[in-house]
């Protein structure tokens, strides 16, 4: 059997927690600035460059801060004690409710909650939380798998090479919008750009994004095209203040449909997606 991590108090315990509840609140204002800003962005274009700083500033804050989450929460996990610790090993390990101080095997514990890449284990006296319990990164496999497993393993990093490789390979071909002196001249008093997901197959068995790209439209008329990819909403907010650069008042929708590829996680996405579009149409949103 493995030892036990390092125990905290409760006071240690408390103050953590609170910390990271001020860090949480601290990670939704810098949202609320950056959300404020683009707004400020899209109704003052001749504020750009100043709007601009002070968006990287709130976007630099907000990765100084979710790094402490990060530090923060690890601490409270307690898992750095138990090497290569994830779903498939932990019920070997000992655990000791800090609440109820019941101590026990990884296998005793019950489930309490689930993330989307780690399980909640809890107590099964008090059902109070322990810790996250994650699956196991390809690099664990290969430091604590089975040899069966570690070969598998190596096999999944010579396949993302390959995939990684084939994805250079399309950034290469199809750069992304950055500048408007990439975009074509187009002789019209109204302007409409529809943005488009082409080729994107979720029943492939391969890399799902191989043959994937957003596509820019004036009618039936590609003008621009980039390899796709999940949560793309904030890329589309840019390249709608490039074209607005490009083709001033006379570009009146950025059309794009409302998919999970767009606004990935983000409960905002489409909102932010709908008050860009309004502000070229002149809508009240």
């Amino acid at each position: 059997m493995e030892t036990q991590p390092k125990n905290i108090s409760q006071e240690e315990k408390r103050a953590l927690v609170e910390k990271l509840e001020k860090l949480r609140n601290e990670e939704r204002i810098i949202e609320r600035n950056i959300d404020e800003y683009y707004a400020l962005l899209r109704s003052e274009p001749g504020s750009k460059e100043r709007l601009t700083r002070k968006i990287e500033g709130e976007d630099n804050e907000m990765d100084r801060v979710r790094v402490e989450i990060k530090e923060i929460s690890v601490e409270l996990d307690n898992t750095t004690s138990y090497p290569g610790i994830n779903v498939h090993t932990y019920k070997k390990y000992i655990f000791k409710c800090r609440y109820c101080n019941w101590e026990g095997l990884g296998c005793e514990t019950v489930i309490v909650g689930n993330e989307i890449m780690a399980e909640v284990i809890g107590c099964p006296k008090c059902h109070e939380m322990i810790q996250f319990v994650y699956w196991p990164t390809t690099y664990d496999v290969l430091q604590y798998g089975t040899a069966e497993g570690k070969k598998e393993a190596q096999g999944w990093i010579e396949k993302e090479k390959i995939r990684k490789a084939k994805r250079d390979e399309r950034w290469e071909k199809h750069p992304d919008l950055e500048s408007p002196d990439q975009l074509p001249d187009i002789d019209a008093d109204e302007i409409i750009i529809s943005l488009r997901e082409e080729g994107i197959n979720e029943a492939a068995k391969a890399d799902i994004w191989e043959n994937a790209f957003l596509v820019f439209y004036w009618g039936e008329r590609e003008i621009w095209r980039v390899p796709a990819w999940f949560e793309y909403y904030n890329h589309y907010l840019s390249w709608g203040e490039i074209l607005k650069e490009k083709y001033g008042d006379r570009l009146v929708d950025f059309e794009a449909k409302e998919t999970v590829d767009l606004g990935g996680d983000s409960l905002s996405a489409f909102k932010k997606v709908r008050e860009f579009r309004n502000s070229l149409a002149k809508k009240e949103t």
